[in-house]
């Protein structure tokens, strides 16, 4: 409780240190304010998280960076901390789905890229299942594009699979095993 207090009353100072890490050259320093912000969000109360939605767009496009310039170690961290996120708050991510259909859009392009790495695929598509999970009323009322973006990428990971006759037979036996 002594830690959230002292947290609360210094918002301003806070704001103003992650404003200027997230804003930094330094890829690193990004990407250490962006999981100061998801654990901020995932550990103190809805009043004082609430602030740092207005970060939303600058993590989007952090996200977008690590991915545009393959920084799979980086991206995969901050995506897992987006899926804390988004099991602990997912009210969070309402304001720009809703306005823009960020995150959703940026993950579903990482899931539907086959260039891009098999683990970085599948914790988007985690994050687009768990925020689907948490607020299915919402996303019917507010975001009717998400399930249809969610179908897409469960599509197009189903037509990646190998139906060749050798994998059937390896995946037989692995089944067989178990």
């Amino acid at each position: 409780e002594t830690l959230k207090y002292e947290i609360t009353a210094s918002q301003q100072q806070i704001g103003s240190i992650l404003k200027n890490a997230l804003s930094h050259s330094d890829v690193k320093l990004r990407c250490a304010a962006f999981l100061l912000v998801c654990e901020m969000v995932t550990e103190l109360d809805t009043e004082i998280w609430t602030p740092l939605t207005a970060t939303a767009p600058v993590l989007y496009q952090l996200l977008q960076h690590m991915a545009e310039n393959q920084l799979n170690e980086e991206l995969d961290e901050c995506l897992q901390a987006f899926v804390s996120v988004v099991e602990a708050e997912p009210d969070f991510f309402k304001q720009q789905l809703k306005q823009t259909m960020e995150p959703a859009k940026l993950l579903s392009k990482l899931v539907k890229t086959r260039k891009v790495d098999n683990g970085i695929r599948k914790i988007s598509l985690e994050w687009l299942a768990t925020f689907a999970d948490k607020k299915p009323k919402w996303l019917v009322k507010n975001s009717p594009e998400f399930a249809p973006l969610v179908i897409e990428c469960c599509i197009a990971l189903m037509v990646e699979v190998d139906d060749s006759e050798s994998e059937l037979k390896v995946w037989m036996e692995r089944m067989d095993d178990e």
